[in-house]
């Protein structure tokens, strides 16, 4: 929708990487902890026009807050669920390819992350989503 597009920090990109996670599941919390903080590089890796948006939401800002301030990235706050209804998303972790005329052209619900370190792991998961 119109209004996803525009809230988008890489609506200027090719490609974006939208990350919906939620601080109750303990699935988002093993994606924060292990593969979030490469995966700004490990995009960068496959994709010279690839960015990433980062949407935290369906619980209390407070907690919102609190896992957006151990990731140490730019997110959006999604208390609403706003996010989560335009996207069209049933459960969490979500991510999605977006194209640059808002389009989503891959989707996936849940995560499976090869790779014996988290460098390692985020680069697989990038590649899956952004890879040529």
């Amino acid at each position: 929708s119109s209004a996803l597009e525009r809230h988008l920090p890489c609506r200027d990109k090719e490609k974006c990487l939208i990350v919906y996670i939620t601080p109750w599941c303990s699935a988002c919390k093993t994606f924060e902890k292990y593969i979030l903080p490469s995966l700004p590089e490990s995009l960068d890796l496959y994709s010279k026009n690839a960015g990433m948006s980062i949407i935290i939401g369906k619980d209390n800002p407070g907690k919102i807050n609190f896992m957006g301030s151990r990731i140490q990235l730019p997110f959006i706050s999604d208390a609403d669920g706003k996010f989560y209804r335009a996207l069209g998303t049933s459960a969490v972790p979500s991510f999605f390819v977006v194209n640059s005329s808002g389009k989503i052209i891959k989707q996936r619900t849940g995560f499976s992350a090869k790779g014996s370190t988290p460098e390692e792991m985020a680069k697989n998961f990038a590649l899956n989503f952004v890879g040529k």
